[in-house]
């Protein structure tokens, strides 16, 4: 079978004689070459955990919620707190930090082969009180990966558009190296809440992350 380089030079014998036929034979040519130069869609991910399938969390509460102290409910901490099977959380202090300075992460654990993976998140804002957009256009959200053979693998930051009306995904392409157990750990970076019009809080925005679920996606699909 012959290759586009190896058919063109075929076409160029026809020119001469056969201009218009040439021409049409080269444009449906370089249709198909560009047609199979484009990547395939993305599917559904290979992998996909609940936001609730972690291994290890900064705190969870899932307890009586609205009580007299504020400590019952993990509000002194880096707290998660559970809804469905997603988590939500509304604050980021109160506990110990990593290096960009911010304590509010979930782990979770994954069986991951050799090769390139699409590691990513779905989240929503939990509660409606992002209003305008442009106040706050994403959740930054850190992805760090820890192998079975080596810890502190790679590391990225993903910008999953903020929305309190739909679920937006953010995700990030990894090598792994070797096949094995893995370690993915993400930490939620910019929290933050203002009043709309102060001093008077009473009206506010406020920016609440909930994981509805995180994904992992092998590349080349079904490649092992």
């Amino acid at each position: 079978m012959m290759n586009i380089k190896q058919t063109f030079g075929c076409l160029r014998q026809f020119r001469p004689a056969y201009p218009g036929i040439f021409s049409i034979a080269l444009f449906l040519l370089m249709s198909s070459a560009l047609v199979f130069a484009q990547p395939p869609l993305l599917g559904d991910p290979d992998i996909t955990l609940s936001g609730n399938d972690f291994v290890s969390i900064s705190g969870y509460y899932d307890g009586p919620t609205h009580t007299s102290d504020p400590a019952d409910e993990g509000q002194e901490g880096c707290t998660w707190y559970p809804n469905g099977d997603a988590i939500f959380t509304a604050w980021d202090h109160g506990g110990p930090t990593n290096h960009y300075g911010h304590c509010l992460w979930v782990l979770y654990l994954v069986d991951l082969d050799a090769g390139y993976w699409r590691v990513g998140l779905n989240a929503i804002n939990n509660s409606p009180n992002l209003k305008d957009r442009q106040w706050y256009p994403w959740f930054e959200v850190l992805i760090e990966l820890e192998g079975s053979s080596q810890a502190g693998l790679d590391s990225a930051v993903v910008f999953v558009p903020a929305n309190d009306e739909a679920i937006e995904q953010g995700y990030q392409w990894f090598y792994i190296p070797e096949d094995g157990l893995y370690g993915v750990k993400y930490t939620w970076l910019n929290d933050t809440s203002e009043c709309a019009n102060p001093p008077d809080c009473t009206v506010g925005y406020d920016a609440n992350i909930r994981i509805d679920s995180v994904f992992f996606d092998k590349w080349p699909p079904g490649h092992k």
